[in-house]
């Protein structure tokens, strides 16, 4: 957790951590209602797909946050790199921030906003996408959140560096399905829109590679720290009374 934040700031965090929980939980909460009134994947898009947009839009505010804070790594949200082969060229971390946060707003804003055909959005990929994005946000924002108040529950922390082992790559395969959908309809609009939607697809292969990487090696920083340091707190508590115990003989 980030060291010597200022308590309106702490407030503020919480605060936006508070309210992207709600979001995303309304989000995961509706999608799973959506399927137990008997509705089929092919209605998903017309029942969250705006509140989607929004949270996910929300997400921006990271960019602000990062350039605020660029040395405090828990600002830096874990979204897909579009380009990363470019971080090398900037220290600042606001740059890796904003290559994350623009392969979402791109899917939400460019691929189903503008190509709401339904061979897009009317898919799979959409709502595996769509179960992915806001499972993971539930409890990454939770986690951040009780982060700042100095609470870190095992649970959260397995959860946050365990699920990603499935999440992550059915996030990508549903974001990347619905971008191979809409190339047809990009090249009646525009050929270079064609060309983008190209580029970026070819960047999630090095991106997710990279990012998979880096929270496997999250996971075993936290996760094995977590447990090494509740074992010791279990050792230390299991040696306190019979150290009393012989105190009380003397």
């Amino acid at each position: 957790m980030a060291k010597s934040i200022s308590p309106a700031v702490k407030s503020y965090l919480i605060a936006y951590n508070f309210v992207c929980t709600i979001g995303w939980g309304y989000i995961l909460v509706a999608s799973i209602f959506h399927f137990l009134s008997g509705n089929s994947y092919r209605t998903l898009f017309d029942a969250i797909g705006t509140p989607l947009a929004v949270v996910q839009t929300l997400n921006l505010l990271e960019v602000v946050h990062s350039a605020l804070g660029k040395s405090h790594n828990y600002f830096k949200p874990r979204f897909l790199f579009l380009f990363p082969s470019l971080n090398c060229l900037v220290n600042s971390g606001i740059f890796t921030t904003v290559a994350q946060i623009s392969s979402r707003i791109f899917i939400v804003w460019v691929i189903e906003y503008l190509f709401p055909e339904d061979i897009v959005v009317r898919t799979l990929g959409f709502t595996v996408q769509t179960f992915a994005w806001s499972i993971t946000e539930c409890i990454r924002y939770p986690f951040y959140a009780l982060s700042l108040i100095g609470i870190e529950p095992y649970p959260l922390i397995w959860a946050r560096y365990t699920f990603f082992y499935v999440l992550y790559p059915l996030g990508v395969w549903g974001e990347t399905s619905q971008i191979i959908r809409s190339f047809r309809l990009a090249y009646a609009k525009s050929p270079y829109l064609f060309y983008l939607n190209v580029v970026i697809l070819l960047n999630y292969f090095p991106a997710f590679n990279s990012l998979f990487r880096y929270m496997v090696k999250q996971r075993s920083k936290h996760v094995h720290s977590s447990t090494s340091s509740s074992k010791l707190e279990l050792s230390a508590k299991s040696t306190i009374p019979v150290k009393s115990q012989k105190a009380k003989k003397l």
